[in-house]
């Protein structure tokens, strides 16, 4: 029997795979189930930018005006479509409250550390194990003059960090210069340095490669759907087809991560943020990374196609694409950008695709023991920051994990900062399984 200890890791998305690539590699033996196949979730159809610099909470000053101009409206950035729940009610009164400027800022720069953090990681795991990536610059453009000084203004708390940034400030002629794709509309812009840019999906399969290679097990279309508990530990994770037990268990799941820490009885106010992204054939093809700020649209030129990602709509748990929001992106985006689609959309774009970001009302991630649980730990709530944090939390939550003691980098992050909002109550579980389940686990294989 091996001495090693038993993590399992619902969850095979960047998030999920990440933290079971730590802990395999630091000689735990890891299972990771998903109810998918490996990083077909949230993390395939992200655009890949990974920004440390410019990473920031989605509830910034101003957002209480911004989400109710934006109540019922589909075409806006932003849009949240008015729901009878309770708990949507709840989550939108805490999202506002994040909004002020001493939040905001506390949240932004604990984001900005842990994304830094990711962009070395990101260079070692290509180095064992090559995907998708490349360092270069990004590019923000605005329609004011003044739009991309005032951005580089903001970046001043950086000083403060020991961060140093690299940009500069370009008039419209000169970004239009570095990217003849832009239209005479652009009036300035704010050329990034450090950032990289990757191909999640790529990303996902060598982080699985590394996890098979280091010993771990994946169970792709495997879905958790009970756990047994003995006291405050959980003793073993069951899916549909097989039980397996554990030492310690990692809830990682994205947006279904709250169903699964309601069966421990912890309540996670977890909103599902849609997010789009289609391709689109581009002449001439932009070079890098395009974020048009005032479209809140950006566009991101991969090895074979041109990814277009944006938008933020809270509508509840589901995969639906809204044309609408589609047809909005294109037009909101189209001011900026020469030859761009126009007319019929199904001629002009293809591969569309909608992913559900885990969204806390802080606008930040939970990466935490799940108390008063002793052995599980959950990491969740990145929303669209999900692959620029993914290799940090990882090895961070890991640590934390295999050491007993919270890092430091993830005290910003723990499930105190939700407040009363994420609660235990009576677990859905108690001494054994649900009832429901006791019957089909009789004969189960243990392994």
């Amino acid at each position: 029997m091996s001495s090693q200890p038993r993590v399992t890791v619902v969850g095979a998305g960047v998030i999920g795979l990440s933290v079971a690539h730590y802990l395999a590699l630091d000689g735990c033996e890891v299972t990771v189930l998903d109810q998918g196949p490996v990083g077909m979730g949230c993390s395939f159809g992200n655009g890949g930018w990974i920004v440390p610099k410019t990473t920031a909470p989605l509830p910034a000053p101003g957002i209480v005006g911004y989400t109710l101009k934006s109540l019922g409206r589909p075409a806006s950035p932003v849009y949240l479509k008015p729901q009878l729940d309770p708990g949507f009610v709840q989550w939108l009164w805490g999202f506002w409250r994040a909004g002020g400027r001493s939040t905001f800022e506390a949240g932004r720069n604990a984001l900005v550390q842990l994304g830094g953090e990711s962009v070395e990681l990101f260079h070692q795991l290509h180095e064992r194990n090559p995907f998708a990536i490349r360092s270069g610059e990004s590019l923000r453009v605005f329609r004011d003059a003044t739009g991309a000084a005032k951005a580089a203004d903001e970046l001043s708390f950086l000083a403060a960090l020991s961060i140093k940034a690299d940009y500069s400030v370009l008039d419209g002629a000169e970004a239009r210069s570095a990217e003849p794709i832009l239209s005479g509309k652009v009036a300035s812009a704010l050329l990034m340095r450090g950032d990289l840019l990757v191909d999640p999906k790529s990303v996902c399969d060598a982080l699985g490669r590394e996890i098979l290679a280091n010993g771990g097990t994946i169970r792709e279309h495997e879905q958790a759907v009970a756990f047994q508990v003995d006291g405050q530990r959980v003793t073993a994770v069951a899916t549909q087809q097989d039980v397996y037990a554990a030492d310690h268990v990692v809830i990682a799941a994205g947006s279904w991560s709250a169903f699964l820490t309601r069966l421990l009885g912890v309540r996670l106010p977890l909103q599902a943020g849609k997010g789009y992204s289609f391709t689109v054939g581009l002449e001439p093809r932009p070079t890098r990374v395009i974020d048009i700020a005032d479209a809140k649209t950006g566009i991101a030129p991969h090895e074979d196609s041109t990814r277009v990602v944006g938008t933020m709509e809270l509508s509840g748990l589901n995969s639906r694409i809204d044309r609408r929001r589609i047809r909005a992106m294109v037009l909101a985006a189209s001011p900026y950008v020469v030859n761009w689609p126009a007319g019929d959309l199904d001629q002009s774009i293809t591969d569309e695709w909608v992913g559900l970001r885990p969204m806390l009302p802080s606008g930040l991630p939970v990466i935490d023991q799940l108390a008063p649980y002793g052995n599980v730990f959950v990491s969740t709530g990145h929303a669209m920051m999900g692959v620029s944090l993914g290799l940090a939390s990882g090895l961070e939550l890991a640590r934390y994990l295999t050491s007993g003691s919270q890092p430091a980098s993830l005290k910003p992050f723990s499930l105190q900062h939700l407040g009363r909002s994420a609660r235990f109550s009576k677990p859905g579980l108690t001494q054994s399984w649900t009832a429901e389940l006791r019957d089909s686990l009789t004969g189960a294989q243990l392994r």
